[in-house]
This record gives C-alpha cells, sequence and structure tokens, in this order.
C-alpha cells in the first residue's frame, strides 16, 4: 500500500546540503580576512623595518670570532651613545667648543653640554650630523676594541682586507648599526678560521624622537623666550630678598646686600625651573591647590603629536654660571629712596620708594629622557634679561673657561695690598654752646668703598695691638684712587673718609653720638585753633589724618643741615609695621632743633607746626617717649590752607612744646 511521502525527510536533507555550504563559505571568508590583515600587517612594518642586502648579511652566531666582533660592536656603540647623550650629541666636542666657555656649560670636570641656542644663535645638530658622528667613531675604535683584546691576539691572526665602513640608520623607534668590515681570520697555525665581511647590531634607543622634540624646545625658546619670561616672573615676583618695584610707608632706609639679592635671584631659578614641563610629555600634574604652576609651567609647543613616552627636565644649579648686574647700587648695598622735601607745603614726605634694573645671563641645562629605555640626551640653553627685559639679542665675547663669572667684590677685596690703619672717635661737638668732646669708640664696624666694589675690612679694638687710649684696627686694603671709607656703629651716625689707598696711612672716622627713640613711643596730638586764636584741648589724630614730623639742626642759617630726621604718624599705620622707625636726636650735648610738622587729611593742609625746639641733654638722655603738639583748623578753603602755612610759626607760638618723657 502506497504512503505518502513525509516531506520532513526532504527537509532535512535540503537543510543539511545548505548548511554544509554555508559553512564553507564562512571558512573562506575568515580566511580572507587573515590574509588581508596579514598583508596590512606587513606592510605596516616594512615603513619601519630597515633592510640590508641578503649578501651583505652574516649570521651572528656562525662562531666565537663573530661573536667576538659583534661585542666588540656593542660596546663601542654603548659607549659613542652615552657620551652623545652626555654632551649634547657629540661624541667628542670640537676645540672651538671646548676652548670657548659661552658655548658650553661645563657639567663635572670631564663633561661640557655644548648650548644648543646661545643669544640668537640656533646650534642644534641635524639628524645627518648624529649618524656621521656615530659611524666615525665606530671606524675609529672597533678595530681597536678588536685587536685590543690579548685573549683574541694569542688564537688568532687578523688580516685586514678592507677598512671598517659604518652605515648607521637612525629610525623612528631604533638605531641599527651596520659595518662592512672585510677580515681574514687565521689561527696561529696560518690556518683561515672565517672570512667575515659585514656586522650588524640593533639599539632601541629612540635618538631620531629624542632630538626631535629637543629640538623643538629650543626653536620655541628662541621664538617666544619662554625661558626669560620665567625669569622675568620671578623677578616680579618680590621675594623678600629680591626687590624690584615698590614702596613703603616708612621713615627708615631700606637696604638689600647685593650679595644676598644675588643668592635670592639664584635660589629662585633653581627651584622654579625644575619645576617646568612640557605638554604632552610624560610627567606628574601640579597639585590643584597650585594653578600658579599649572598656568606658567606646562610648557605648550602647539605640538599636535603627543609623547607620553618622553620627558624633560630644565635645571638651573647654584654653582652654573651666573652674571648679574643691578642698578642703582650703593657699594655692596641697594638703597631705597625716600620721596619727600621737595614740595613748599609738605616739607616732608616719609615714603621709601625703590625701583632696581637687572640684567642676568646664565645658562640652562635641558634633559630630553626615552622613559621607555631610560636614555636621555642633555643639551644647554643661555638666558638673557636685559634691564628686566627678555633680550637674546647681542654679540658673545669668546672667552676661556673660568670659574668665576664677573669680577665681583669678593675677587677685588682678596686683592689688599696696601696696608692702612683706621681710628675711630665718638664726637659729640656743638658749635652754638661750644661742646666739644672727642674720645675713642672701639666695635665700629669698617666698610672700604670704591667704585661699585664695597668690603667689610674688619672692627676696631680698644687698645688695639697695646697702643694705649685708641680704638683702632689695621689691616691691607685694595687699591683705590678715590675710596670712601666708613665707619658704623648701632647708635651712631656713620664717619665717612674720602682718601686714595696710600701705603701706611692713618684714617680717623668721627661717629657722632644718637638717640633713638622708637616710633610707637612718639605720640602727635592735635589743638583746635579758634576763630579767637584760642586752642582746644589736645586731641589724638582721626582715621585718614597724618602727621609728617622733620627736626633739623643748622650750625648756620644759611648752611644745609647738619644733622635732619623725619618720622610719619597716623592710626592708619599698624604699629607693626613701624616697629622698626626711629627718631634720631643728637646725644651727648644740647641741641636747638628746627621743627617742623604738617597735619594732613587726605591732600588737604589742615594744621601743623613750626618753630624751634631746644633739647636739653639732661633731659633726653633717660627719655623713653615724646609728644608732639600742633594747631589744627578744619574745612578750610585752597586759600585758607595756603594761608595757614604761611601763618604757621605765628599760629604756633601758643602750643605746648614737645614733652620729653
Amino acid at each position: 500500500m502506497y504512503q505518502k511521502r513525509d516531506s520532513s525527510d526532504s527537509s532535512r536533507k535540503f537543510s543539511a546540503i545548505f548548511s554544509n555550504k554555508k559553512g564553507q563559505v564562512t571558512i573562506f571568508i575568515i580566511l580572507g580576512i587573515l590574509l588581508l590583515l596579514a598583508v596590512a600587517l606587513i606592510i605596516v612594518l616594512q615603513k619601519e623595518v630597515l633592510t640590508f642586502e641578503r649578501k651583505e648579511l652574516v649570521p651572528l652566531e656562525r662562531g666565537p670570532v663573530e661573536s667576538f666582533v659583534t661585542n666588540c660592536l656593542k660596546i663601542v656603540t654603548n659607549e659613542a651613545l652615552f657620551l652623545m647623550g652626555q654632551q649634547g650629541g657629540f661624541i667628542q666636542l670640537p676645540q672651538a667648543i671646548a676652548a670657548d666657555a659661552n658655548l658650553h656649560l661645563k657639567t663635572s670636570p670631564f663633561t661640557a653640554v655644548p648650548y644648543w641656542a646661545y643669544g640668537e644663535v640656533k646650534d642644534a645638530p641635524s639628524l645627518e650630523d648624529l649618524k656621521n658622528r656615530l659611524d666615525q667613531h665606530i671606524e675609529q675604535n672597533l678595530p681597536v676594541c678588536v685587536l685590543s683584546s690579548q685573549a683574541f691576539k694569542e688564537a688568532y691572526d687578523l688580516v685586514e682586507r678592507s677598512p671598517a665602513a659604518s652605515d648607521t640608520a637612525i629610525a623612528d623607534k631604533k638605531i641599527l648599526f651596520k659595518v662592512d668590515w672585510d677580515i681574514q681570520v687565521k689561527n696561529k697555525q696560518g690556518e683561515i678560521v672565517t672570512e667575515l665581511r659585514a656586522f650588524a647590531l640593533e639599539s632601541p634607543v629612540r635618538l631620531k624622537a629624542i632630538r626631535e622634540l629637543a629640538v623643538k624646545i629650543i626653536e620655541r625658546e628662541l621664538r617666544e623666550f619662554k625661558f626669560e619670561d620665567l625669569a622675568q616672573d620671578l623677578l616680579a615676583l618680590e621675594h623678600p630678598d629680591v626687590p624690584l618695584v615698590g614702596t613703603e610707608f616708612s621713615c627708615s632706609e631700606k637696604r638689600w646686600r647685593v650679595n644676598e639679592v644675588k643668592q635670592g635671584i639664584k635660589d629662585l631659578l633653581r627651584v622654579n625651573f625644575r619645576e617646568l614641563k612640557v605638554k604632552g610629555t610624560e610627567f606628574v600634574n601640579f597639585p590643584e591647590e597650585l594653578p600658579y604652576y599649572e598656568n606658567h609651567y606646562i610648557w605648550d609647543l602647539e605640538d599636535s603629536l603627543p609623547r607620553p613616552d618622553l620627558s624633560a627636565r630644565f635645571a638651573f644649579e647654584d654653582n652654573y654660571p651666573f652674571t648679574f648686574e643691578v642698578t642703582p647700587r650703593s657699594g655692596q648695598f641697594l638703597k631705597s629712596s625716600q620721596l619727600g622735601n621737595k614740595n613748599e607745603l609738605i616739607s616732608v614726605l616719609c615714603l621709601q620708594n625703590w625701583k632696581f634694573v637687572y640684567t642676568l645671563n646664565f645658562p640652562v641645562l635641558i634633559e630630553v629622557t626615552d622613559e621607555t629605555t631610560g636614555y636621555t640626551l642633555k643639551l644647554g640653553s643661555t638666558v638673557h634679561l636685559k634691564n628686566n627685559v627678555p633680550d637674546r639679542s647681542g654679540t658673545l665675547v669668546t672667552r676661556k673657561t673660568t670659574y668665576f663669572d664677573t669680577f665681583d667684590d669678593d675677587e677685588f677685596c682678596r686683592d689688599a695690598r696696601i696696608p692702612m690703619a683706621i681710628k675711630t672717635y665718638e664726637l659729640a661737638q656743638n658749635p652754638q654752646t661750644g661742646v666739644n668732646t672727642r674720645e675713642p669708640l672701639p666695635n665700629v664696624d669698617i666698610e672700604y668703598h670704591c667704585l661699585k666694589f664695597s668690603c667689610n675690612m674688619g672692627t676696631t679694638q680698644y687698645d688695639y695691638r697695646s697702643l694705649g687710649d685708641v680704638a683702632a684696627y689695621k689691616t691691607n686694603f685694595p687699591y683705590c684712587s678715590s675710596a670712601v671709607i666708613r665707619g658704623n656703629k648701632d647708635g651712631y651716625k656713620d664717619g665717612i673718609a674720602r682718601t686714595p689707598s696710600i701705603n701706611n696711612q692713618e684714617i680717623e672716622l668721627n661717629l657722632v653720638p644718637l638717640k633713638l627713640i622708637p616710633a610707637n613711643n612718639i605720640k602727635v596730638v592735635k589743638h583746635a585753633l579758634k576763630r579767637s586764636q584760642v586752642l582746644g584741648p589736645a586731641e589724638d589724630l582721626e582715621e585718614g589724618e597724618m602727621a609728617l614730623v622733620s627736626i633739623k639742626f643748622r650750625e648756620n642759617a644759611s648752611l644745609p643741615p647738619l644733622h635732619e630726621a623725619t618720622l610719619v604718624k597716623s592710626p592708619e599705620l599698624d604699629e607693626q609695621i613701624t616697629a622698626e622707625d626711629k627718631l634720631a636726636l643728637l646725644a651727648k650735648a644740647t641741641f636747638t632743633y628746627d621743627l617742623e610738622i604738617s597735619l594732613l587729611d587726605g591732600e588737604a593742609i589742615t594744621g601743623g607746626y613750626k618753630g624751634k625746639w631746644l633739647v636739653p641733654w639732661e633731659v633726653l638722655q633717660a627719655a623713653q617717649a615724646i609728644t608732639f603738639h600742633m594747631v589744627s583748623e578744619s574745612g578750610l578753603s585752597e586759600t585758607e590752607q595756603l594761608e595757614l602755612f604761611l601763618n604757621l610759626e605765628q599760629s604756633s607760638i601758643n602750643v605746648p612744646l614737645p614733652e620729653i618723657k
């Protein structure tokens, strides 16, 4: 009996056939993809792999002789790369660079780093320069390495059929060394052991990438003065030891020692230049609480290619050459100047003002490192600030290498050959009263000034070298045709003498004694002047008011004052700011001063005092404080202010005299 065919059987057969064909197609597709990937990989690798002709290559493991020569090649190339990294691309510095300190930075007694940028000149080696230097070093030193081995000479004789010829290839990610050297090696029996013609070696050092980053840094520095800008910013920070521009409300002169200023600048450069980073390279990010470094010390070279496997470091060290000039200067000090004594209506204004101009020349060491291999290339750049402004212009003068950067105070002072003696005295003198006493004064510090140079010579001693009742000091002085010798001691006006340096000359310095009253122990009060010319009670100064006190002692009214001192008092001045201010009065005699006080309320003159002030020494001797009195009027027009000033001496007749307590 016929049965109906089950359609599911034919369905399964068709499905099986289709499934088999589908599997075959899938396999072919996979194989095709793998083939395409292999071809692509070969194409990519061919861009980096440098090949040599087959006939030129010799297997490196053919025998002990070839292994020995190859090991020598490794030693020679490692030495060449090390020296090249330490000496800015040179394996051996040219004599022209080694002999000129303007062109290199000495990093050790045996190595120097050439400047790739000095002044406006760029002197970076090309890739071809590096290749040629490597080739030359290999050609000169590979035969020496092979033939200098005693073990090799005892076992073999080498016959050179051609000189060694190196052909180095500096690729993106490695260096390939290839040497053609046709040699025949024989044993001591005269039998030929092997004939070798070519040797090859590979180094992972990425010299090409390192050089490219170094050149980029130098080019950007020459274009945008990055190093100079950083140095300029450091000067503008107004570090306490490095004054630039400023004012201070004080009657005391501000002074900075030039040597301390110089060291302060070097410290700022040393600490901060090491923080400079190159954007896109390997470095540790600055903390969020240091936004200044984030904004100023990450250098954008505007290079779209990041280099996370490279790093750049910058350094200035204390022993690097450093040319430093600053003006204006007074011997070994920088000093503030005091504004005032020029306005007829305001006889004194105790405002210290300073502005200094610096010229700096110094080098920066740059280290570019391949973080994958640890290889470092060192190079240098000079940095130039002229009159506080970045300026790389100007011609450098060739000079021999020296360990002294400039002829400074220390060098001048060491050249002391002329013996002279200094005697110091305390001189209390007032021709108006006939007082004239002069006694030996020991413990006076002696300074010697000649042009811009200044020396601390020593301190006078009582009974010096058993001379008896005398305070003196004798030593050798540097030669100077017009020297200034200054003696200073706390509580005295400086004694000054001008003289040429003469063998065995004796110089006497007279120091005038002073009585110093601290500013915080001085008070200025005002008395309201009523229309009936009656004075009101004493009142303290109010906010916004300022009293300018000036005292002057004149031997003769037609001559300049022999002594003058100034002081500022105001409720707005913090006592911590005025703690060091003092009012200096002449001591050990009675003196009569011209006393002037100006009371200012903003820009308006609202009072003051003008008159003679007799100060007996017996009263001043034990004094600790002084209170000054003056008249005041408010709401005056400019005309009335002028009238007040012109009649101030008459208005001051009824004002109480200063109280010395």
